[in-house]
């Protein structure tokens, strides 16, 4: 006998959108930056349509340090 399969592991729907910050009016979302190969390390960065959000350097900033403007 056939047994149900579960849903799986859906993120998608457990955010909600008005928690994400946001730049110049943008929607930024949280993306996992590995950068270890390289020296950065891993963290939690900001991505606004699809492009990672950079600080001066070139590095990818940080989540938590994205500011509201």
């Amino acid at each position: 006998m056939a047994s149900k399969k579960g849903k799986g592991n859906n993120t998608a729907g457990r955010v909600k959108v008005n928690s994400y910050r946001t730049l110049n009016g943008k929607t930024v979302k949280p993306v996992l930056y590995v950068g270890k190969h390289i020296g950065h390390g891993t963290y939690m960065a900001g991505s606004v349509d699809g492009e990672m959000v950079v600080g001066p350097n070139g590095k990818p900033t940080p989540y938590k340090q994205i500011t509201s403007s």
